[in-house]
């Protein structure tokens, strides 16, 4: 619990001081479509509370490394029909936000979960079908192949680039207003 109220306190701080983009890092992804998930008991009715208050504090990205993938969310919302996005679970279809050619994403109408762990151990591979969380991700995006994401921000905008080790470009995205 304290830890839950030292992160709210530090997105209310960040956006009292006028830092423009949030971006938290967690290193369990709440969300996860690889195809190795781990048995998190306990952590992930933590990890959902996090989630969504993320969510709740409109949030731009939450990025995570520990599951060997890649892959990038559609953006997440609380709203009338949707006061919780479920992990685990199917969430409500209300809970998500589609953005123009799964790449233009508008700033605060949605939070992205990044998961980022294609450095290290072998990638898991990603899930294709079956799992509830499946409708949350641009599914597309999911790779298992070494490589970094690359992040660029400016005072208006993200913008996101996953390269491969190879040199290729895989994904890349904007969140702007």
């Amino acid at each position: 619990q304290s830890n839950y109220t030292w992160l709210k306190n530090s997105i209310t701080s960040a956006r009292t001081k006028g830092i423009k983009h949030i971006l938290v890092a967690n290193h369990e992804p709440c969300l996860d479509i690889s195809s190795k998930k781990y048995n998190r008991g306990g952590y992930a009715a933590v990890c959902e509370d996090v989630l969504n208050l993320l969510v709740a504090e409109k949030v731009d990205i939450m990025t995570s490394g520990s599951s060997h993938t890649y892959w990038r969310s559609k953006g997440l919302v609380h709203n009338a029909t949707c006061s919780r996005v479920e992990v685990e679970a199917a969430s409500p279809a209300s809970c998500i936000v589609d953005v123009p050619n799964q790449k233009n994403y508008t700033k605060g109408a949605g939070m992205v979960q990044l998961q980022v762990g294609t450095g290290g151990t072998g990638g898991y591979g990603c899930v294709a079908s079956g799992d509830p969380e499946l409708a949350l991700f641009y599914t597309g995006t999911c790779s298992a192949a070494d490589g970094i994401t690359i992040l660029n921000i400016d005072g208006t905008s993200i913008s996101g680039v996953q390269k491969l080790s190879t040199g290729a470009i895989h994904d890349s995205y904007t969140i702007a207003p």
